[in-house]
């Protein structure tokens, strides 16, 4: 009779106790869904908060696009003389200049340091010294790099966990171009 007492408390105790946090955690995920709902539904804003400084004001010219218009609007227009992360500082970028249109696909390609990232953050507002002009029509998204990878050997990071296969192994070398890159690595891990 103990024993089914002991059960019978346990059960309900247990029950009233994730009941609690049942209800709690679904008032929660109904204030957070009301929030990010609202969030979303926001109208897009027609003043870019980027414009913080008048220098950088005159230099980045954002202009609306005629719908109506037959010809192909250019999205971005990048003329740039220099650009650089502090005024007289060792790096910049230097004499860049191209147009991109609407469906338009540009890979920015280059070796480590070169300024890929660099140039994605001036079009981004991020590097405001700089002499020449960008534009942009319409909307503009930018999404960073993010690496990844954890801090180990290339074949941990490719089998993430995961039982060695060979086989597969070998494909995803293959596929990633890691063959021919593993050449320059210092401890070869294949």
């Amino acid at each position: 009779f103990t024993l089914l007492y002991v059960l019978v408390n346990y059960t309900r105790q247990s029950c009233i106790t994730y009941f609690n946090f049942a209800i709690r955690d679904v008032l929660n995920y109904m204030a957070a869904q009301k929030r990010i709902r609202a969030f979303l539904l926001f109208d897009e804003s027609e003043r870019d908060n980027r414009l913080l400084s008048t220098s950088f004001q005159d230099v980045l010219e954002i202009d609306k696009i005629d719908e109506n218009s037959s010809k192909r609007p250019c999205q971005v227009i990048c003329d740039l003389q220099e650009a650089q992360w502090e005024k007289n500082g060792k790096f910049s970028l230097k004499s860049i200049k191209f147009d991109a249109y609407p469906g338009d696909l540009i890979c920015i390609i280059g070796s480590v340091g070169s300024g890929k990232s660099s140039l994605l953050q001036t079009l981004t507002g991020e590097i405001t010294h700089f002499d020449g002009k960008v534009r942009l029509h319409g909307s503009f998204c930018y999404v960073p790099q993010e690496s990844w990878i954890f801090s180990s050997t290339v074949k941990n990071n490719i089998l993430f966990g995961k039982e060695y296969n060979s086989k597969l192994f070998q494909r995803v070398v293959r596929a990633t171009a890691l063959d021919a890159v593993s050449r320059n690595f210092l401890r070869n891990d294949r």
